[in-house]
């Protein structure tokens, strides 16, 4: 239908009405104004505005040529962009300031989104932000069916983002040489793509990219993975890989069940494809290698999240036949390594004369396989031979123990970082492998498996059906030995960060968190030493947590759970007294110290609903029968020199009343302090087993 219309020269024009209306229009069977980006219609109803050009299967990157973009850039892209600043506006963020001095160096990250493009690989869709609509319509891909082009200036800066601040944190996938030809030539899947624009989102300068762009990259690859795995189509590397990316997504997101899901749909995947055995070795060694590190990263963050209650893990050790990960500088050249299984290096069959080399990547995946191990035990009270005591030389802690020796024997985890960075990754840093980031983490897991396995919270737990006869030399050594290797953790991160490593694990979070409340609850130590360092290690721990929350949103929930653990540590004091074994404080206070070392739970928002407050639980019939100097059979004098040290000394300004040190009472039902069966400090001499050392060393004396 047209109109005739009358210029002042009597010219006549006919007015045509535009042929395109917007799907709600359509739907509504009501005339479309047709406006750019929005009708008028659906700007007066305040809803969101779509043409169907924008709902039909468009490449990821516009194919036209680029001179054709130009009255597009110029206008329609203009309007877009204005609309998109408009809609933002409504929703002011307020601005976070990175103090990262290598992402302020960082080239702007979020370009023009409607940029003239380099390349055109063949895809299905993705997301055009010139066409965004709005944040409520963002938040529901379902209801919105909200799908824009990505522009190749993003996507290549999402690219280099990731393997800047993604890439062997300690997670690798990929061979950035070849993931970057093959992006190139379009052979790239849309859900892979999706998936690595949404972890380099962390890490982009721009607030909006970090909020939404990740979550609309994030779902849409798993819409996208959904639709293949509900038709019957063929899975293959990039689904493990795809879905694996999302799970780390989602852990960092506050979503642990949702991330939880993925690891299983990424494990069974991983099944199915054979991937825990040897690659066909007919194919390319970079081909072969991408699928053992894929196989390994899902196997790691698999065993990561065991570190909490009810999360066994879904692979395990003793079913992966693939080798473990060569070094970075054969990866990256396209050389075939020989590595050993998992179960040959865990088992130190090879461990004669000389230590077995392994890869920096090789290394983090024995940590992990270790620390999985310890959290299973005390947290999910696991047993992995017939159950014995802690102190048992049969017992499960000591062969967990045991494998910890071992790996310090492998790796040589007491040589100073400065000689393990040389010697695993200072050439690969030139190149851009990133090997150094892998020797940090391994040792950061290293230190948390000590913390773990002899937390003092934890560990008690597994003490309780023995608390009549538990050794209280074990304790002391566990107990000490925990304190040691949180104050190494600390020194760890505090070393590296000053030295400009690009810490972005996201796990390194729950790894401050641990040592962050061991430090904690030594600050109300009764050595006066041990009280200074502990405070010192504290604060660095809140700094490392601060920083670390620029990227991750569990890290911040993990800050302020230790903040409140902290308001309350002292009423938690005798945890860190080797002589008491009961947890003598009510079910509530229980359930709060173990979700603080959950990572599942502190990584769920359900955390922040309550304040950390301790309170104690004493049943009327309470015995003291686990307190060394009442039934254990130790010397008096022993006991009586325990009485020298003041538990009430002022910490930090503040005064530990005789109320928050008496906890426990006698049978009489009248309370006494804890430092009349205190163990000793470090240098005083027991009068049993020939005197305890005055140093105690990294190792776990068993």
């Amino acid at each position: 239908m047209s109109t005739e219309t009358t210029t002042g020269d009597g010219e006549q024009h006919r007015n045509k009405r535009i042929r395109r209306a917007c799907l709600n229009c359509r739907r509504k069977k009501t005339r479309c104004p047709g406006e750019l980006p929005a009708c008028s219609f659906c700007v007066r109803l305040d809803q969101p505005c779509h043409y169907a050009e924008s709902m039909q299967g468009k490449s990821r990157l516009s194919s036209r040529p680029v001179s054709n973009d130009k009255d597009d850039t110029s206008y329609g892209g203009l309007l877009a962009r204005v609309a998109q600043l408009e809609e933002m506006a409504r929703f002011p963020v307020k601005p976070q300031i990175d103090t990262s001095s290598d992402l302020q160096s960082s080239p702007q990250l979020i370009d023009n989104f409607n940029a003239p493009y380099s390349w055109n690989p063949p895809s299905s869709s993705v997301v055009d932000m010139g066409s965004s609509v709005g944040t409520e319509a963002a938040r529901d891909l379902g209801e919105s069916e909200i799908i824009f082009p990505l522009s190749s200036g993003l996507i290549q800066n999402a690219i280099d983002t990731f393997f800047l601040y993604s890439h062997n944190q300690p997670y690798s996938f990929f061979c950035e040489s070849r993931f970057r030809q093959r992006t190139l030539e379009g052979k790239i899947s849309d859900h892979v793509l999706y998936a690595v624009v949404a972890s380099a989102a962390h890490f982009m300068q721009d607030q909006y990219s970090k909020s939404t762009l990740g979550s609309l990259c994030a779902q849409k690859s798993w819409d996208l993975l959904l639709k293949h795995l509900h038709s019957d189509t063929e899975a293959d590397l990039s689904f493990v890989q795809a879905t694996t990316l999302l799970a780390i997504f989602d852990f960092t997101s506050l979503k642990s069940r949702s991330a939880w899901k993925k690891i299983g749909t990424a494990a069974r995947i991983a099944q199915d494809l054979k991937l825990m055995y040897e690659p066909d070795p007919s194919c390319h060694p970079q081909d072969q290698e991408e699928q053992r590190r894929t196989f390994w990263s899902i196997y790691m963050l698999d065993g990561l999240c065991t570190c909490g209650r009810a999360r066994p893990p879904a692979l395990h050790g003793h079913y992966c036949k693939v080798n473990l990960p060569c070094t970075e500088l054969s990866f990256q050249l396209g050389l075939y390594e020989e590595t050993q299984t998992l179960d040959q290096a865990l088992s130190g069959v090879d461990v004669t004369n000389q230590r077995t080399e392994f890869s920096p990547f090789a290394r983090v995946i024995l940590i992990a396989t270790i620390l999985s191990r310890a959290s299973q035990y005390v947290m999910q009270d696991i047993n992995f031979r017939t159950e014995k005591p802690p102190w048992d030389s049969d017992s499960d802690h000591a062969a967990i123990s045991s494998s910890l020796f071992n790996f310090e024997y492998q790796v040589g985890i007491h040589r100073p970082l400065q000689e393990a960075l040389d010697m695993d990754g200072g050439f690969m840093d030139e190149i851009g492998g990133q090997s150094r980031e892998h020797v940090v983490f391994y040792y950061a897991l290293y230190h948390l498996t000590q913390c773990i396995l002899n937390h003092p919270f934890l560990l008690r737990r597994r003490l309780l059906p023995y608390s009549s006869r538990v050794p209280p030399i074990f304790t002391y050594r566990a107990f000490n030995t925990c304190r040691e290797h949180a104050q190494s953790l600390t020194s760890l991160l505090v070393d590296t960060h000053r030295r400009g490593f690009r810490l972005r694990a996201s796990f390194l979070g729950y790894c401050a968190l641990v040592a962050g409340t061991i430090n904690s609850l030594h600050r109300y130590d009764l050595d006066f030493n041990i009280r200074l360092k502990s405070k010192e290690a504290l604060e660095k721990i809140i700094e490392f947590l601060t920083r670390h929350s620029q990227y991750w949103n569990n890290a911040k929930l993990m800050l302020e759970e230790l903040q409140k653990f902290n308001e309350q540590a002292v009423h938690f004091r005798s945890l860190t007294i080797p002589g008491i074994i009961e947890l003598n404080f009510d079910p509530a206070t229980i359930e709060r110290l173990y979700n603080i070392s959950d990572y599942n739970v502190i990584s769920r928002h359900t955390t922040a609903n309550a304040n950390f407050k301790a309170s104690t639980f004493v049943p009327e019939d309470a015995e003291t029968s686990g307190v060394p100097g009442y039934s254990s059979g130790y010397p008096g004098p022993w006991m009586q020199s325990l009485g020298e040290s003041d538990p009430t000394a002022p910490v930090d300004g503040v005064e530990i009343t005789g109320s928050q040190v008496s906890w426990l009472p006698d049978h009489n039902g009248q309370y006494f302090s804890h430092a009349q069966f205190m163990m000793p400090e470090i240098g005083m001499q027991p009068q049993i087993n020939q005197g305890m050392p005055d140093h105690m060393s990294d190792q776990l004396l068993l």
